[in-house]
């Protein structure tokens, strides 16, 4: 497809290569792209709710992280805690190409849930903006605002707390 004796342009061999997955996508039936510009998404579209409830072994929450675009963050936490103990911060990124998903669809719910389990950490799962309504590069600077929002908040990035003052943290975030 490119020859070595060209210069080779990775942003744009990167579109070349994210136009060709959008088409693929768009042939099995993930969603589909009207003449009008409208997107309907036919797959990754189901929401796992959250769960404050204690016999569960992780505790979730949705915070709004960004307003002017109506996106949060899910944050997940070991029900089973030790006050005073700092828990690793680990901050997920869904997948789906930008284009499908979410950090509330029921495959990254339950993998981050599991990682929260066996890592005995804290995660912020983020949630972003999608191709094709929304080019990039806004799903890339939804990222990095939730990561600053997540840092601004030493209460959730340095956790210290106990489980029951992280989970008042989070209803006075999301209020």
């Amino acid at each position: 497809m490119y020859s070595t004796d060209q210069p080779c342009l990775p942003r744009l061999v990167f579109l070349d290569h994210l136009w060709l997955l959008i088409d693929q996508l768009h042939n099995q039936h993930i969603f589909m792209i009207y003449k009008d510009g409208r997107v309907e998404r036919l797959s990754g579209t189901e929401i796992i709710p959250t769960s404050l409830d204690k016999t569960n072994d992780i505790v979730t929450k949705d915070v709004l992280y960004s307003p002017e675009h109506n996106l949060s963050v899910r944050l997940f936490l070991p029900h089973k805690t030790t006050a005073g103990k700092n828990l690793p911060l680990l901050i997920y990124i869904h997948g789906g190409a930008w284009i499908i998903e979410s950090p509330f669809s029921p495959i990254y719910h339950n993998y981050v849930t599991e990682i929260v389990k066996s890592a005995n950490c804290l995660a912020v799962s983020i949630q972003y903006r999608r191709e094709p309504e929304h080019p990039v590069p806004s799903s890339y600077e939804d990222s990095w605002s939730a990561i600053e929002w997540n840092f601004s908040h030493p209460q959730i990035s340095k956790q210290r707390e106990t489980e029951s003052n992280i989970i008042n943290i989070w209803q006075k975030k999301s209020n």
